[in-house]
């Protein structure tokens, strides 16, 4: 296969299209492709201003709070520790279940009740994300049916009846509990550990004169 190329800035090359009229698609994705780079390289107004939007949310809503937490005393293994069991219960597939849980573990293990529900509140995109192949390794657990569901046919059976949806995909919900429980132990601990050195540098900086 010939290798495609259009010459970029400095003589160098972007893959893509030497030859577009071989592959004219790719010829197209390359050439918006080489737009999009160009954008970025020459420090795009639009492109810098939903930089600065994403960077200045991350900082309000994340670094901010968490730095605030580290000054105010929190230690850097709690605040670490804090912020993994909340990723970790907040990717358990019981929809709705995620914030009594880490209130209930924050209340029973001594940990920051601010800093593990920005945790829970962060991973709610993963535990959209996880629900269904929990679902689908707790039916490979314990054998059980392959059933047809649909995250929206749930949030509809949580609207109409919370109760009854419950009692509806209890099966599934709990044998996806125990999948969850099997997978997710070792990423928190993980994330833990990695985070602690990180908390610990932080806090000495506060403490430089």
């Amino acid at each position: 296969m010939t290798i495609l190329e259009i010459p970029g800035r400095g003589g160098q090359g972007i893959p893509g299209a030497r030859y577009p009229g071989i592959f004219p698609e790719f010829h197209a994705q390359a050439l918006r492709l080489h737009g999009h780079l160009g954008l970025l390289r020459a420090g795009h107004p639009v492109v810098s201003c939903v930089g600065q939007i994403l960077m200045g949310w991350v900082r309000a809503r994340i670094l901010d709070p968490i730095l605030g937490l580290l000054r105010h005393g929190l230690s850097p293994e709690g605040l670490a520790w804090s912020l993994a069991v909340g990723f970790a219960l907040g990717v358990i597939p019981l929809l709705g279940a995620s914030t009594v849980l880490c209130v209930g573990v924050a209340l029973a293990f001594r940990l920051n009740q601010p800093a593990i529900q920005l945790a829970n509140y962060l991973a709610y995109p993963l535990q959209i994300l996880l629900l269904f192949p929990f679902i689908r390794m707790g039916e490979g657990l314990f054998g059980t049916h392959h059933e047809t569901i649909s995250l929206a046919h749930i949030q509809a059976a949580l609207r109409a009846d919370a109760w009854g949806a419950i009692r509806m995909f209890w099966t599934s919900l709990w044998h996806a509990s125990v999948a969850w429980l099997l997978v997710v132990p070792i990423p928190m601990i993980l994330l833990a550990w990695g985070l602690r050195p990180i908390f610990r540098r932080a806090l000495k900086s506060f403490r430089r004169p």
